[in-house]
């Protein structure tokens, strides 16, 4: 769980503990990995992180966006292979998953793209913004 204290919160209900990680910076997003390994954190300083969930380890991060004053959504791709994320000037970004390179970027929106959704086994991804209008990119990793 994320928060705008900027701490990443992790509940272990079985063992009845709480793990708390700062990112320093208020976070506005926070998925899952399909692995349930690591977890993805959107913060406020205009930076993606890719953290181990059981160490708070942050293992790559991924920058280019803009993400100062909105909540902007992030996510995986259904391959684990590319992280994606809104823009507040209305782009999609796509990067590698792995070396953090930016594979694309795509004006998907005139005004703040807040959120997104990767369909779970397919190359699809549904994206929404202030603009009033939702999208579906389908195919997006293929270009």
């Amino acid at each position: 769980m994320g928060s705008v204290d900027g701490k990443l919160r992790i509940y272990d209900m079985r063992a009845g503990r709480l793990y708390s990680d700062d990112r320093e910076f208020p976070i506005t997003c926070v998925r899952a990995v399909n692995d349930n390994k690591c977890a993805l954190v959107a913060c406020l300083d205009q930076t993606l992180h890719l953290s181990e969930i059981a160490t708070g380890t942050v293992l790559k991060s991924y920058t280019g966006h803009v993400n100062r004053d909105y909540k902007i959504e992030c996510g995986v791709t259904f391959d684990d292979q590319h992280v994606v994320s809104g823009s507040e000037d209305g782009s999609l970004f796509i990067w590698n998953l792995l070396n953090g390179q930016r594979k694309r970027s795509i004006k998907a929106h005139y005004k703040c793209l807040s959120s997104l959704s990767c369909h779970p086994s397919k190359d699809i991804v549904v994206t929404s913004s202030a603009d009033g209008t939702a999208k579906s990119w389908i195919n997006i990793l293929q270009s």
